[in-house]
């Protein structure tokens, strides 16, 4: 029987996949789990930029309306970020319950 060259690598490839779903090689699930991390942070990071915009947006419109120039636009920015805080807040805490239920208990 003649293997092929490739065929140990098919071989680690598949003991990597069999030890990372048996949970015993961490530096596999850390990697695989990076991925995940940076979903979260790019989550939080639009959160805050929407919640900004809307929040001028509001307050621009309500400006245009009133005829009030830029006091409403800069008052609802402030109320965007702090919303845009608060919805970041809410996401960081999600990740970290998700994180301590991920981390093995030794």
């Amino acid at each position: 029987m003649i293997t092929s060259p490739e065929e140990p690598d098919r071989i680690k490839s598949l003991s990597k996949k069999i030890l990372m779903a048996q949970g015993k090689d961490k530096k596999i699930q850390e990697h695989s789990s990076g991925k995940n991390n940076i979903g979260y942070v790019w989550r939080m990071v639009l959160e805050l930029v929407i919640g900004m915009l809307f929040g001028f947006g509001i307050g621009f419109g309500l400006d245009k309306w009133f005829g009030t120039a830029p006091f409403l636009m800069i008052l609802m920015s402030f109320f965007g970020f702090g919303a845009g805080i608060r919805t970041m807040m809410i996401t960081a805490n999600e990740f970290a319950a998700l994180n301590n239920k991920r981390r093995p208990k030794e």
